[in-house]
């Protein structure tokens, strides 16, 4: 604010607008899996569980697409964060390489 406190935080939302402003927000994320990764993948979460102190499926799978990005923006980014977008990935097609 203009008189130097500072704006009162948004609490989080979850499944909130996706075109909302309030980056904490939890958004509902959802992508096709072969069946054996899923249940491979579900399988393992047990163990994420009890031996890592993750709460659940979603908090592990929110803890690996985290590190996935931050592993690309050190990568491929110095480090520094890719710039984001505010709409979705198109789906079904593959991505080219910049020239």
């Amino acid at each position: 604010m203009g008189d130097g406190t500072a704006a009162p935080a948004q609490k989080p939302r979850r499944n909130a607008d996706p075109k909302g402003q309030n980056p904490d927000d939890l958004l509902k994320v959802t992508f096709d899996v072969r069946r054996e990764d899923r249940d491979a993948f579900n399988a393992a979460v047990k163990a994420a569980v009890l031996f890592e102190g993750h709460k659940n499926a979603g908090s592990f799978l929110a803890y690996i697409y985290n590190r996935e990005r931050e592993r690309l923006e050190q990568d491929y980014n110095q480090g520094r964060p890719f710039e984001r977008r505010d709409k979705p990935l198109p789906r079904g097609g593959s991505f080219q390489k910049q020239s």
